[in-house]
């Protein structure tokens, strides 16, 4: 397959939106033909919400070796395609965490093997942002693909800029807006634009949000003139998403991402779908575009990744050197990283939809898995909701690397003495802090109606509790006034970390544990 690509520039600033213009040929094969019917197909394929490059459930459902053959399989139908990825893929990942050539990996994995599977374009979610700017660049000058950022820009001191990727040493800013061109076998063209936006759930210091609904529409009016059919690669609620297809016309197709759950939606004549997070299921879409009759058709269809789909071999020799390195770092805390440790017939949701908000099965499994590794008769548990990072559901046969996906950064279990008075003050902040990090998830604490219950028993502020807590929780980040030197704290009971029967030197140690014994 021979592809030729020619790039022009132009960055445009227009009130708060900005987009910069880029043309290229398209990703399919280009064949000159002798007849030109006026109809060309172009098909995608979209992931979203892609965390693990190995899959999940054990392996046995999503890994991207696997979703590699079935874009190759679908090459050989539809000549003329695309792989597509809508947001959130640098972070959170186990793997993401770890120590490689001296640094941590932050997305490095994910950019390799992305490049390996030949993707054409991602745009940015909201986890993108959650590894430094430094970290961020680094991936980003790393990657073979290209990038789309309709409404965010990089903030320089008191000035904002687009991203960029550092090419041979010059920058060359992401796009508001990209512009593919193809051309069938029977010479049929076509000028594909694609515009993108971004939810701003995640503020950072090095990120602006620009409103994402005008920054579209601005987008549109600038690509609509040089193309023949645009279509959206978002990272939005499916609430945005539904509102972004109302404000803007002639949108025939959003690929989103963001809710982690398959779905697909009809708002006039947009469709809407997303896939289910980390390529448990990925969408093909088949764009019919008739030229002469000025007519668009989308069929979409939802594709399963499972162990009946073969690995391609290349990109699984990728994946391979990376798992690699994480089995020799999870080897240093337990023997098996694949060992069955529980079985959920429910899933545990670990969704920061969820955790952030309410208690879930996940948090409060986790957290009586605290309570069982107390050797002091600990009382109760709570765990900061911000240390669960795996932003998913899991079901079926759990692994201890579940336990790890979960829970990356791991950390000690204290048993920790307190005053009534201040445990009620670290309940009512936890609960104040609804949607962040610091809400908490609890064993063997309750709250009846406006009251808290600890132990089965009304809390008593002249009370000395024992509870069990993550190591994390008594430095001070999350909940501020909670540190060894609040004088409400008696007495804290650190593990010896040189005594590996004590469940607690690890918290993913006494989570495990307690799972299997359940």
């Amino acid at each position: 397959m021979q592809i030729t690509t020619s790039t022009t520039l132009r960055l445009f600033l227009i009130g708060l939106c900005f987009t910069i213009f880029t043309t290229s040929c398209g990703p399919g094969r280009a064949v000159q033909g002798d007849s030109d019917d006026g109809r060309i197909e172009i098909a995608f394929l979209q992931m979203n919400d892609v965390y693990e490059i190995n899959g999940v459930e054990g392996g046995k459902s999503g890994g991207l070796a696997r979703v590699t053959h079935v874009y190759k399989t679908i090459r050989e139908r539809h000549p003329q395609a695309m792989l597509v990825l809508a947001g959130d893929f640098l972070n959170p990942s186990l793997i993401g965490t770890l120590r490689h050539e001296g640094e941590r990996i932050r997305g490095r994995q994910m950019i390799e093997v992305l490049n390996a599977m030949g993707l054409d374009l991602v745009a940015f979610g909201n986890h993108e942002f959650d590894i430094s700017e430094e970290d961020l660049q680094q991936r980003i000058n790393e990657s073979q693909f290209d990038w789309i950022a309709t409404n965010i820009q990089q903030i320089c001191g008191d000035r904002r800029y687009p991203f960029y990727k550092e090419i041979n040493g010059r920058k060359a800013f992401i796009p508001g807006h990209q512009l593919y061109h193809f051309r069938d076998a029977d010479g049929t063209e076509l000028k594909l634009g694609i515009i993108s936006a971004t939810l701003d759930s995640n503020p950072q210091d090095y990120v602006h949000y620009y409103d994402w609904d005008s920054c579209g529409r601005e987008e549109m009016a600038l690509v609509r003139p040089r193309a023949d059919v645009v279509i959206g690669l978002t990272h939005l609620e499916i609430e945005q998403d539904m509102a972004f297809a109302e404000a803007i016309d002639n949108l025939p197709l959003i690929m989103g991402g963001h809710e982690h759950d398959n779905m697909i939606h009809q708002v006039g004549e947009t469709v809407i779908a997303k896939a289910d997070a980390n390529a448990k299921t990925v969408y093909l879409h088949v764009l019919t575009h008739d030229k002469r009759r000025g007519q668009t058709a989308v069929s979409s269809e939802l594709i399963t990744i499972d162990q009946t789909v073969p690995k391609d071999p290349v990109v699984a020799d990728v994946i391979q050197r990376w798992i690699d390195i994480l089995d020799a770092s999870i080897r240093q805390t337990v023997p098996d990283p694949y060992e069955v440790v529980y079985r959920a017939t429910a899933p545990l949701d670990g969704r920061e939809s969820t955790i952030r908000h309410r208690q879930s099965n996940m948090g409060e499994l986790f957290a009586a898995g605290m309570l069982a590794s107390s050797r002091h008769g600990a009382v109760a548990a709570i765990l900061n909701s911000g240390s669960i990072r795996i932003d998913d559901q899991i079901s079926g046969d759990i692994t201890a690397i579940d336990i790890f996906r979960a829970l990356p950064f791991g950390g000690a279990v204290f048993d920790v003495e307190l005053k009534g008075s201040l445990l009620r003050g670290i309940l009512d902040y936890g609960l104040k802090e609804k949607g962040s990090g610091a809400f908490l998830q609890y064993a063997e604490i309750t709250r009846d109606g406006n009251a808290w219950v600890v132990g089965g028993e009304p809390l008593d502020d002249g009370k000395i509790y024992l509870v069990t807590m993550n190591d994390f929780l008594l430095r001070g980040f999350d909940i501020p006034f909670l540190t060894e030197d609040n004088g409400g704290i008696v007495a804290v009971h650190k593990p010896d970390q040189a005594d590996q029967s004590d469940l607690r030197t690890d918290i993913r140690k006494a989570i495990i544990s307690f799972m299997k014994a359940q």
